[in-house]
């Protein structure tokens, strides 16, 4: 047996590549759930050891996914990036490990925009018909202002 008592600690013999830091960048390569992601960059954001996977930041996507070391290659952050992580940053939730929860985050990501959008449309027509119920009442009030002018004796 090499390699010692298979509790890691990162003293493997090449077996897997080390776990980038927080802060890194890295290239996504490899991925089949998702093969839309080969080829780009994304930061580093933590890694949750219990389940061997990275979060990370990928450029154009809305939340952290979670990946594989292997589906990861470190490289230089670019110009005018430091590479430094807040601890928000680091925080990484609602992370998609899956090709089935990423279509279940998608889905639901969807569904909010849509409850939105009807909230927004329902708010357009209230003040809509609120704007009409004013004009109504203004139309009203100066036809009896102008009832009133023409009664008055002169």
């Amino acid at each position: 047996r090499r390699g010692g008592s298979g509790s890691g600690g990162g003293g493997g013999a090449g077996a897997e590549a080390p776990v980038p830091a927080p802060g890194a960048y890295v290239l996504l390569h490899s991925l089949v759930g998702r093969p839309d992601l080969n080829s780009r960059r994304g930061l580093v954001l933590s890694y949750d050891a219990k389940k061997s996977r990275v979060g990370v930041r990928v450029d154009g996507e809305a939340k952290p996914l979670a990946l594989r070391v292997a589906n990861l290659e470190p490289m230089p952050p670019g110009p005018g990036e430091s590479g430094e992580t807040t601890e928000e940053e680091v925080e990484v939730e609602g992370v998609v490990e899956t090709p089935e929860e990423t279509a279940a985050a998608e889905a639901a990501s969807r569904q909010q925009k849509e409850l939105e959008a009807a909230r927004k449309e329902e708010e357009r027509k209230r003040a809509e018909e609120k704007a009409r119920r004013e004009a109504a009442l203004e139309a009203a009030a100066q036809e009896a202002a102008t009832n009133e002018a023409s009664e008055a004796p002169t």
